[in-house]
């Protein structure tokens, strides 16, 4: 078999045993065939045609965003400057966190937008990872449980 091929081209033992290699001709990749699916209806045996249905159960708009490019809730309600706004609070804070003086990174809204607070300036401040995580832990508790 060697004879047939350039160095580095010897087919492999399936393509010789599937009869995929000629003489003189470069392998090729043996691909199996896709199964077909059913349509996703619970009880109907017809062939999936398109996005999991068949003819009759086929959605008749398919929305093909990725997830992942829609908004989520909470991203919604934040306008749209606050990348812009966040930096500011920073180096108004001189990346300085508020509770412990650790170097900041995050910006925190001192009275939760959930217990009434505003996206204001004034109700910002930069803060450390480890704060906001537990002051954030905090006022879920309280929230939570109501204390």
């Amino acid at each position: 078999m060697r004879g047939f091929f350039s160095p580095g081209e010897i087919p492999t033992r399936r393509q010789r045993l599937c009869g995929l290699v000629s003489p003189g001709a470069e392998p090729r990749e043996f691909q199996l065939p896709r199964a077909r699916q059913i349509c996703f209806r619970s009880g109907c045996p017809q062939v999936a045609i398109k996005a999991g249905g068949c003819a009759e159960h086929a959605p008749k708009y398919v929305d093909h965003r990725k997830p992942w490019a829609n908004k989520s809730k909470r991203n919604q309600s934040r306008s749209t400057g606050w990348n812009r706004i966040r930096l500011a609070i920073l180096r108004r804070d001189s990346h300085r966190c508020y509770l412990c003086g650790a170097k900041a990174n995050e910006v925190d809204h001192i009275v939760p937008v959930a217990f009434g607070g505003t996206e204001s300036p004034l109700n910002l401040a930069a803060c450390c990872r480890t704060c906001h995580q537990d002051k954030t832990r905090r006022e879920a508790r309280q929230g939570r449980y109501g204390h």
